[in-house]
């Protein structure tokens, strides 16, 4: 019989503690997030920021502020969040600033895999320019790192959603070009927003191309162009991902 009671009370003391640790960990979490927004709200001017502030960024991923009409997004009642922000240093083509945003449903749980992170360089190789001359010359850029909803929401208008709103804050931040590695679905949504192949990955992906053209009986007439190349191509095994651009 003690020994019984002696065990219900290690049980709740244990509960006790575990339930004040649960709480004190709760409290930690709201802290943080409240000293990093006021930590974004104050660190408005970033270096390599210039044009365009914090508020700025944040204000063109509000959907309802920009009154967005993709159905998902209203229907859902999804939000963003910017989630980090701040300068980074490197050599004169990689000096810039990234930033990554999150988009949440009510309850706070994300729709993405990975955060929305973009760079924005001042001072990076215009691939336009190299292509068309062979010369290298430094221009505003942006680097779109990653962006990978998770399964359900894909194919929705989101995608395509952030990317009109990104539009209006590159151009006025003075971006020149968007960079980005293609995968997944995007070698195909990327494309139909504009991009093109970087000229350094042209003939690897010709070559792939004109393989998968030989291992599926099909004529193999020359592209060179991320256009004409077939969907069902561009989605096999044989790609697994390719460098494209956008002058803006």
């Amino acid at each position: 019989m003690l020994h019984k009671i002696k065990r219900n009370y290690i049980l709740r003391k244990r509960s006790v503690a575990q339930y004040t640790l649960l709480t004190i960990v709760n409290s930690l979490s709201i802290l943080t997030q409240t000293i990093t927004h006021q930590y974004l709200k104050m660190s408005h001017k970033l270096q390599y920021l210039d044009r365009i502030t914090v508020q700025d960024i944040e204000e063109a991923y509000n959907f309802k502020k920009n009154q967005v009409k993709c159905e998902t997004i209203t229907e859902e009642n999804l939000t963003t969040r910017l989630v980090r922000i701040a300068d980074s240093y490197g050599n004169v083509s990689w000096v810039h600033v990234v930033y990554v945003v999150d988009i949440v449903k009510p309850d706070n749980t994300s729709i993405l895999e990975d955060g929305i992170e973009r760079q924005l360089r001042p001072r990076a190789k215009l691939r336009s320019q190299f292509c068309r001359t062979g010369r290298t010359k430094l221009g505003r850029v942006v680097v779109n790192v990653a962006f990978f909803l998770i399964k359900d929401y894909r194919k929705k208008g989101i995608g395509h959603t952030v990317y009109m709103l990104e539009d209006k804050l590159y151009r006025k931040w003075g971006a020149q070009e968007i960079h980005l590695h293609a995968v997944e679905d995007g070698r195909i949504t990327w494309r139909n927003l504009g991009f093109v192949l970087d000229c350094n990955d042209v003939g690897h992906v010709e070559y792939l191309y004109k393989e998968w053209c030989r291992e599926n009986n099909k004529m193999y007439i020359e592209a060179k162009d991320i256009k004409k190349y077939p969907e069902t191509f561009l989605l096999s095994g044989l790609v697994k991902g390719f460098d494209i651009y956008k002058e803006l």
